[in-house]
């Protein structure tokens, strides 16, 4: 996937570590829940130099495949940006969002770096770090239990809708659970 800016210029200028300057020196994303997309951070980078400059690939090294890039606010979607073209003296917005499955990473401290490339070399690296929750959804077919189940220690549960008990359910000590739309339990015998 890839997506070039709305700024539709034919620049062949390479973007230098001289020619742009980023908003930020690191990107912190607070609290990163399992497989549940975080809050959007924005920056902005900006062509300082007086002509047109090109990013041939922005992207995070390690973590490609769970980020997503907005630039300047397009429509389009992208695990990197390729192309990106700033006009002279002009910034650009940048806007990154994540989904991590804590299955695929099985950690929940991580860092990363957004790395801009440009005529293949490495101009610009911004620092990621985030802390993901082992966290468990629970919602549809899954409200409904029929057999013993057990909320470990540690593990933290959002219960989309009503659960149906129908068995047991052990909630053991230093659980957390958040029941959201309206959510509840209700137990049958």
């Amino acid at each position: 996937l890839c997506y070039c800016t709305s700024c539709s210029l034919d620049v062949d200028t390479p973007a230098t570590r001289d020619s742009i300057s980023v908003s930020i020196d690191s990107l912190k994303f607070d609290t990163i829940f399992s497989d549940v997309v975080t809050q959007t951070i924005k920056f902005k980078v900006e062509n300082t130099s007086d002509s047109d400059v090109r990013i041939d690939t922005l992207r995070m090294r390690n973590f490609k495949r769970f980020t997503t890039f907005i630039i300047d606010g397009g429509t389009h979607e992208s695990v990197s940006a390729v192309n990106v073209s700033i006009p002279s003296e002009r910034a650009i917005w940048i806007f990154v969002t994540m989904r991590i499955s804590y299955d695929n990473v099985g950690r929940s401290n991580l860092t990363d770096n957004l790395e801009f490339i440009s005529s293949g070399s490495l101009i610009q690296e911004i620092p990621v770090k985030a802390y993901l929750h082992n966290n468990k959804i629970i919602n549809g077919e899954n409200l409904t239990i029929r057999k013993k189940v057990v909320f470990r220690k540690g593990e933290l549960f959002f219960v989309d809708g009503t659960l149906l008990l129908y068995d047991t359910l052990e909630i053991q000590s230093g659980v957390t659970a958040y029941f959201v739309n309206g959510g509840g339990i209700t137990v049958y015998e």
